[in-house]
C-alpha cells in the first residue's frame, strides 16, 4: 500500500522532523511513502493536482497564506484528501472542524502522536489506498484500485483500463474479482468489471465512463447494475454530507 504525504511548514527544521516521523511510520507499518515538502501555502497550492496527496500536514502560522486559508483553498479544489493541522495554538479547533480536518496536533509533536494520526488517516482512507499487483511484459507493478476505471477480459488477457493508459496482464476475471473485493467494483458482464467511481451515467445497456468510454452491461444484469449504481451514488453522497 502507498501513502502520499506533503508537509507544509515555513521552518525547514520542522519539516525535517516531521519527515523523519512519517518515514519511520512507513518503515514500521510496511507502507510505501511518497513524501513532498512545501515551504508555504502558495507553494503547496501551486503544486496541487487531483488525487496527488492522501494527507496534507499543514502548519497554521506561516508568512503569506496562513494554514487556515491554505486549507480553505485546498478544500475548494480537493474534498477528499485528509488535512492535519500542526501548530503551537489550539485556538483554531473549530475552524478545523468546519474544514473537515483529520486531526489537530499541538507542537511539539512526537513520534507517538504522529503514528496515531497516521493510523487514523489510513483507517479512513483504506479503500482508496489499496493497490492491485499485476505483471505486464515481465514487469511487476502495482496500481491503485481507485485509478482503475474498468477491467476487460479478452481471451486469456485482462486489460486494466486506467485513466490515460491500459495495461495487459495474464490473469483471469474470477481471480481479479476475488482479489479486488471492493464495493466500488461491479461485475456487469461476463468479461467486464467496472469501477463505479468512474461511471458518469448509464445509457441503454452500457455504463458511460467519465472519459466517454462505454462498458457493456449484460441483459441479465441490467436491472441489478442500475440499482447498484444508484445505491453507490447515494452512499457516497451521504458520506460526503
Amino acid at each position: 500500500m502507498e501513502l502520499s504525504v506533503i508537509i507544509c511548514d515555513d521552518l525547514a527544521e520542522e519539516r525535517s522532523q516531521l519527515c523523519r516521523f512519517v518515514q519511520a511510520y512507513g518503515q514500521e507499518r510496511g507502507y510505501r511513502l511518497r513524501m513532498e515538502e512545501a515551504a508555504g501555502g502558495e507553494e503547496l497550492l501551486s503544486r496541487w493536482r487531483r488525487d496527488r496527496w492522501d494527507l496534507v500536514l499543514l502548519d497554521i502560522y506561516m508568512p503569506g497564506l496562513t494554514g487556515v486559508e491554505t486549507a480553505r483553498r485546498l478544500r475548494m479544489l480537493d474534498e477528499s484528501c485528509e488535512i492535519a493541522f500542526i501548530t503551537t495554538s489550539e485556538v483554531h479547533g473549530l475552524v478545523g472542524y468546519d474544514l473537515g480536518v483529520l486531526d489537530y496536533l499541538v507542537k511539539p509533536v512526537n513520534r507517538e502522536t504522529i503514528f496515531d494520526m497516521l493510523d487514523w488517516c489510513v483507517h479512513k482512507r483504506w479503500e482508496s489506498l489499496r493497490t492491485l499487483k499485476i505483471r505486464s511484459e515481465w514487469e511487476e507493478m502495482e496500481v491503485r484500485l481507485q485509478d482503475v476505471c474498468f477491467i476487460e477480459i479478452q481471451r486469456h488477457t485482462a486489460y486494466i483500463h486506467l485513466q490515460g493508459k491500459t495495461i495487459g496482464t495474464r490473469r483471469g476475471m474470477a481471480e481479479l474479482e476475488e482479489e479486488i473485493d471492493s464495493p466500488s467494483f461491479l461485475r456487469c458482464h461476463r468479461s467486464f468489471l467496472v469501477n463505479l467511481a468512474h461511471v458518469a451515467t448509464i445509457h441503454k445497456n452500457d455504463f458511460v465512463m467519465e472519459n466517454g468510454q462505454r462498458v457493456p452491461i449484460s441483459a441479465a444484469k441490467a436491472q441489478l447494475c442500475r440499482q447498484k449504481l444508484l445505491e453507490w451514488v447515494l452512499e457516497q453522497g451521504w458520506g460526503r454530507s
